[in-house]
């Protein structure tokens, strides 16, 4: 009697068990055969010249689309939501999505794509960085420091439309050189006396660029 009793046990264990497998444990075959699976590739922001932000990302997937989140973040921690694109109900295997933002202030900002699917379910994109910036022009000064007193300044400007100035100022706060930047692509080359310098740039939208110059 006692040998049939743990027989009995036995048997119940490893059936309760096994029910405990099937339910808990899903293999990734099983979860791409329940049409739950979904894939995000290709994620990208890019900041065109007019100051938005075009995001656009794709998914390879076998589930119903509820709505994406694109969520950015300072820190990449915390992030807050931008806009929310509905999606739809469509089995074909890949999707492409495209949509335009106003682009946060200057700075380093993260970004992300957040799916929900139709039964609640949350996945994320990878996260993706990018260095904002208004600064219109590139701005090369060479050598610098400079060892003899000679240097030569390269400047490339996208805007010209509100006379942009460079000028050169002095520790005193004397300014030594100033000029109007008329072409896109500006190139100067002078000599200063030993010291510190600032050079600054008021681009056409106000913006200011500002190096420092080295001569030894």
């Amino acid at each position: 009697m006692k040998k049939l009793y743990t027989i009995v046990l036995l048997a119940l264990s490893f059936n309760a068990l096994s029910q405990i497998t099937d339910r808990d444990f899903t293999s990734p075959e099983d979860t791409v055969r329940s049409g739950k699976s979904n894939e995000f590739y290709n994620f990208n922001v890019a900041l065109p010249e007019d100051g938005e932000l075009q995001c656009e990302w794709s998914i390879l997937t076998d589930a119903d689309l509820e709505e994406f989140n694109v969520e950015y973040s300072s820190n990449a921690i915390d992030f807050e939501n931008c806009t929310i694109i509905k999606g739809s109900t469509d089995y074909s295997s890949t999707r492409n999505f495209h949509v335009t933002l106003k682009a946060p202030p200057e700075g380093t900002w993260y970004f992300r794509l957040k799916h929900t699917s139709d039964d609640g379910q949350v996945s994320y994109s990878q996260i993706i960085s990018k260095v904002l910036s208004t600064a219109t022009s590139v701005v090369t000064v060479y050598p610098n420091p400079s060892p003899a007193g000679f240097i030569n300044l390269e400047i490339l400007t996208k805007d010209l439309s509100g006379n942009p100035i460079i000028n050169i100022i002095g520790r005193s706060g004397r300014t030594i050189f100033s000029s109007h930047i008329r072409s896109e692509t500006f190139q100067h080359s002078l000599e200063l006396e030993k010291g510190y310098y600032f050079l600054v740039i008021t681009e056409s939208n106000g913006n200011l660029i500002t190096k420092k110059i080295i001569v030894n």
